[in-house]
This record gives structure tokens, C-alpha cells and sequence, in this order.
């Protein structure tokens, strides 16, 4: 197709086809930086994002796991207001899996004095045992180290075991027990 414009309109034209061509370049860098942090991720066969997360993502996650907790979280805490908290003021990590369509770990904490505090960390029970938990504290302790945060606190319930053992692999050590 042939496009007519007159001579007012064709220097507004150039300067929009320069811009696109502009934009065109910059996401072609950007692409380039991207792609190897893709392949990684996709040998590894995970996702890691880390940013600001609406409130229905978190609540989503946080009842595809309420069971997991011990007790429930849900018994525990009313689940909309907590994700709206943990959405409003928490930082939050998630790991998708390799096609980064369903969430499979999270994690949610404070990092914004000297002590910072992990409110939240689950992982699917069907992604157990593979390592996403360790690389969820990795990336948590980076960036609380990252903020200045010289110390992180967490509270385990002492009838769950398995965390307590994961928490004393990752390095935590029992302040109080009540």
C-alpha cells in the first residue's frame, strides 16, 4: 500500500518512524541481555522473579498451599488480608516452573530496617525436595545483604519439623523456643 500525507504531516511521520526504529533497538539489547538469563533458567527448569505482586496472585498461592502449614494458615491468619498486607508492604519472591505458568515456591519478607523478617516461604508439595526452597532463602538472605539487613528473623512452629530442619540447613538457629 501507498500511503499520501501532506508536507506538515511528513516530518511528524519521519520523526514517529525514528522513534519506532529507536524502540526497536533498545529492545533488541535488551532481548540480547535477556535471552541467556531465559536459558538459564529454562536449564535449571525454573523462574525466579522478584518484584511487587498484586494481592490475587499472592492470596492464590497462599490457598494453594494453606495446607501445607502447621498449622493452617488459614486458622491462623484471614488469608485476603494477609495477602493484601504481604501485596502492600512485604517483598515477595515466586518461582514458576520452565514454562512460567503455574507458581510452584514463594517467598514473602521485610527487608527494611537492620533485622529482616521472613513472614512467608512455601513450596508446592509436588515440587518438594528439589531445591526451591534453598533457592529462595539464597535469594532472600542476597537481598536483605543486598539492603543492609545484618540479621533475618523467622518463627517456625516447633511441631513442624520439617521446617525447623530446614531452617537450621540454611543456617538459622533457634533464638526461643514458646
Amino acid at each position: 500500500e501507498r500511503y499520501v500525507c501532506n508536507p506538515a504531516d511528513e516530518g511528524e511521520l519521519l520523526s514517529k518512524i525514528e522513534d519506532c526504529i529507536d524502540n526497536l533497538d533498545f529492545i533488541r539489547s535488551k532481548l540480547g541481555e535477556l535471552v541467556p538469563t531465559v536459558q538459564a533458567n529454562a536449564r535449571e527448569g525454573f523462574n525466579m522473579m522478584w518484584k511487587v505482586y498484586s494481592e490475587s496472585r499472592i492470596l492464590s498461592f497462599l490457598k494453594d498451599v494453606d495446607g501445607l502449614f502447621t498449622p493452617t494458615l488459614s486458622a491462623r491468619v484471614d488469608l485476603n488480608a494477609y495477602a493484601k498486607k504481604l501485596a502492600t508492604y512485604a517483598n515477595t519472591i515466586f518461582i514458576t516452573n520452565a514454562c512460567g505458568d503455574e507458581d510452584v515456591a514463594s517467598c514473602s519478607f521485610y527487608a527494611d530496617k537492620e533485622i529482616a523478617y521472613v513472614s512467608s516461604i512455601a513450596v508446592k508439595q509436588e515440587y518438594h525436595h528439589m531445591g526451591y526452597g534453598m533457592r529462595l532463602m539464597d535469594k532472600v538472605i542476597e537481598i536483605c545483604r543486598s539492603k543492609g539487613c545484618s540479621c533475618i528473623r523467622l518463627e517456625a512452629y516447633a511441631a513442624n519439623d520439617a521446617s525447623v530442619r530446614y531452617y537450621k540447613r540454611m543456617g538459622f538457629s533457634v533464638l526461643r523456643q514458646t
